[in-house]
């Protein structure tokens, strides 16, 4: 179509013109939504992943480094494993399937590492209230949401609680 003033699908037509013109503004408009939504989206995601990192490298430092928790050596081992793969193998990425992934991966061993620590703690240490379903529970509670699970598939797959493809459980 040309800028010609007497164009003949202006003077033919002009309720499909303005609905074009008024159908290419909505689709600017809901493109910037989405990815306004999918920046938060991301953001929040990020943190959820990112908190659960943090809190469990604190908590395996310190076990680490408090002396009066006398912990044995088999626990010391397992957390100083942990560090190292938080150090080493968690990586950040910009959306890149591969990388998050891996990273899911890792949180899953990190995740299975910590809970036998905390197992032999509590057994070890008969005083002490610290246990993995404590740690959950304030990642929880913090991050809202759940530790990430070993397969990006399954967290895609767990919709029970969407209504309208939207989370309800807040």
């Amino acid at each position: 179509m040309n800028d010609d003033l007497f164009d003949e699908m202006i003077l033919l037509s002009p309720e499909q013109v303005n609905y074009n013109l008024g159908y290419k503004e909505g689709e600017k408009i809901s493109e910037r939504r989405n990815i306004q939504e999918g920046k938060e989206y991301g953001m929040m995601i990020g943190f959820q992943s990112f908190l659960i990192i943090g809190q469990v490298y604190s908590i395996v430092e310190c076990l680490i480094l408090d002396e009066t928790l006398k912990i044995n050596e088999g626990m010391k081992k397992g957390c100083i494993e942990i560090i190292n793969l938080i150090d080493n193998e968690i990586k950040e990425s910009d959306n890149d399937a591969d990388i998050v992934q891996k990273n899911i991966d890792v949180m899953s061993k990190i995740k299975n590492k910590l809970k036998l620590i905390m197992i032999m703690f509590s057994k070890y240490d008969k005083s002490s209230s610290l246990t993995y379903e404590k740690i959950e529970k304030v990642y929880n509670k913090v991050g809202n949401g759940l530790i990430p699970s070993s397969k990006l598939n399954e967290v895609e797959e767990d919709k029970s609680n969407l209504v309208n493809g939207m989370d309800t459980d807040w």
